[in-house]
């Protein structure tokens, strides 16, 4: 009886200790959590929130026009896909336009027949989709980060997807009208396609800034492989120039911000108030350490030169994850990639910059220049690009070296090697 006595005293110190711990440990954790939560306002506050205006409603009925999805989430989940009809040439579409980064000179695939065939059974509604984009000064979709860091589940990010299957069919259409010689329809469209693109820079949310990273991309070696007849952008790029790298950087934090929100484990975890009260503190200390993690990293890239680094070898932010977060060893997301594609495209930019210039002081000289006098990089100081004639052709490169297995970030998408040969 005295054993059985003094097991159950044990017990209930035992039991009395644990409820003390947990209830020190939810004190502590809810005083990290203010602070956190303070943190995260303060930084939401540099980003104004917007208010969808009826514009996106205008532009969804355009995209539908050409068979894609609406951008807005829609009840039906049918009306943010593309039609039947149209799936299998928004696969050619991105097969033809994932072959045509590769190129590295002045030179642009044909037109494959079946990407021919959609653009003239569509090539009204394209050439409505273009000019109505021209014609606006704004274009909004609701959002407010403050509201949404306390409601993270329940916020519906638009299908900002469907803008990069447009954005293709604009820049096909611009590639259609160069093989036609029609140098004002090319440059008009690739002026809708950059005006749409700004409307997606503002966006902070990361999918949103990759979309536009994709668009740019895209756009720019296009510009690079359409000249002579682009050659007017020399001046006008500098109208849609966007900081990529500060643009990433803060979606990368609003991301690791959201991911450490207290209001993520609030009211989905049981229903029953005792394993509530043990589960809940848990859940939020693994969810924030995670998030404080990410913040410290992001904190850490944030004045570094993508140039000294060695790209193939970067610390992953998995390996530091204590044993305890369970949440963070299986769903540590690698998000240091996505910084590094915006600073590679900064670098595209200036390639893209400086092939202009050539190509314009040839139009005006009637030669390529023997040399350039800004060389410099001004994303990666102490570098430079190297220019140079051969064979009546100017090449460009840029100096730094990367390991070969950075080439490929990201299934089959090229971002380097960052050089260029106008013929």
């Amino acid at each position: 009886m005295k054993k059985k006595q003094l097991f159950i005293c044990v017990l209930l110190e035992i039991l009395g200790v644990s409820i003390v711990a947990i209830a020190l440990l939810n004190i502590k954790i809810n005083y990290a959590q203010r602070k956190y939560i303070n943190q995260a306002d303060t930084f939401f506050n540099n980003f104004n929130a917007e208010n969808s205006n009826n514009n996106h409603i205008v532009l969804d009925s355009y995209l539908q026009q050409i068979g894609l999805g609406k951008v807005n989430k829609s009840n039906d989940i049918g009306e943010n896909s593309p039609s039947p009809e149209i799936e299998t040439t928004l696969v050619s579409l991105n097969v033809f336009f994932e072959k045509q980064r590769q190129i590295n000179s002045n030179y642009i695939e044909p037109i494959p027949e079946e990407l021919q065939l959609f653009l003239r059974g569509k090539e009204q509604e394209i050439i409505d989709l273009r000019d109505y984009i021209l014609s606006i000064d704004s274009l909004h979709w609701e959002y407010n980060l403050n509201n949404n860091f306390r409601d993270p589940l329940s916020y519906e990010i638009p299908y900002f997807i469907n803008i990069v299957a447009a954005q293709k069919i604009l820049m096909l259409y611009s590639l259609s009208e160069y093989f036609q010689g029609n140098k004002e329809e090319v440059n008009k469209t690739l002026e809708a396609s950059f005006h749409l693109n700004k409307f997606i820079q503002s966006q902070p949310y990361l999918i949103a800034q990759l979309v536009a990273l994709i668009n740019t991309q895209d756009q720019i070696r296009l510009l690079r492989q359409t000249l002579p007849l682009t050659v007017y952008w020399r001046e006008n790029l500098n109208n849609y120039y966007y900081d990529y790298s500060q643009g990433i950087f803060n979606a990368l934090k609003i991301e690791a911000y959201f991911i450490g929100s207290p209001f993520i484990f609030s009211e989905n975890l049981s229903n029953k108030p005792i394993a509530k009260f043990i589960q809940k503190p848990y859940f939020q200390f693994m969810s924030q350490d995670l998030g404080n993690r990410l913040l410290k990293r992001f904190s850490n890239l944030e004045n570094k030169s993508i140039c000294p680094l060695d790209i193939a070898s970067g610390e992953s932010l998995s390996d530091n994850i204590p044993w305890w977060n369970y949440l963070g060893q299986i769903a540590t997301p690698n998000f240091g990639e996505q910084w590094l594609r915006a600073n590679l495209l900064m670098l595209d930019w200036e390639l893209t910059k400086n092939i202009l210039e050539v190509e314009d002081i040839r139009q005006k000289e009637g030669n390529f220049p023997n040399n350039l006098n800004s060389l410099n990089s001004t994303v990666c100081e102490g570098k430079n690009w190297d220019y140079r004639l051969a064979n009546n052709q100017a090449f460009l490169n840029f100096e730094q070296n990367y390991p070969e297995d950075s080439l490929i970030l990201n299934s089959n998408t090229v971002f380097l090697p960052l050089n260029f040969t106008l013929k």
